[in-house]
């Protein structure tokens, strides 16, 4: 059983690793932004917190996504809820609700340090979507031979 003095002894790496958080969060952000992507990108089947919640006297799940797109002029990481039902399958079928997307480095804590653990993904993500609206461009290009 822990105590409160193992808890306290715990604080000080806490604190020294939001520091770093913010540090990291900042530079991948700065490095995605300085890119000019211009893409809008969730990991939506990869939620950072979810929870089973009764809404209208249905169960839904609510998740909270990381994700990388435009807020307020600016590209930079972000944070959204996603309430669907418990369906399999739920996205495809388009049953999904999405909240308003705040900055990453605007949320809590627990949510940051999460989100760490996924930067690596969402950087996967971004770079599997850049290569599919190329391939999708180069596509329709050809079909347009005449233009």
């Amino acid at each position: 059983m822990s105590s409160l003095g193992d808890l306290s002894a715990l604080v000080g790496q806490l604190a020294e690793r939001n520091q770093e958080s913010h540090k990291v969060l900042n530079c991948v952000e700065g490095k995605l932004a300085a890119m000019d992507l211009d893409l809008e990108v969730w990991l939506v089947n990869e939620p950072l917190t979810c929870h089973m919640s009764i809404v209208d006297g249905t169960p839904h799940v609510v998740a909270k996504v990381i994700g990388f797109g435009p807020h307020n002029g600016a590209q930079m990481l972000l944070v959204r809820d996603i309430v669907h039902g418990p369906e399999e399958d739920w996205e495809a079928k388009g049953i999904a609700s999405y909240g308003a997307s705040k900055p990453l480095r605007d949320a809590s804590r627990e949510l940051r340090f999460l989100a760490i653990g996924k930067l690596d993904r969402l950087v996967d993500a971004i770079t599997e979507r850049t290569r599919a609206l190329i391939h999708a461009f180069d596509t329709g290009r050809k079909a347009q031979k005449h233009c």
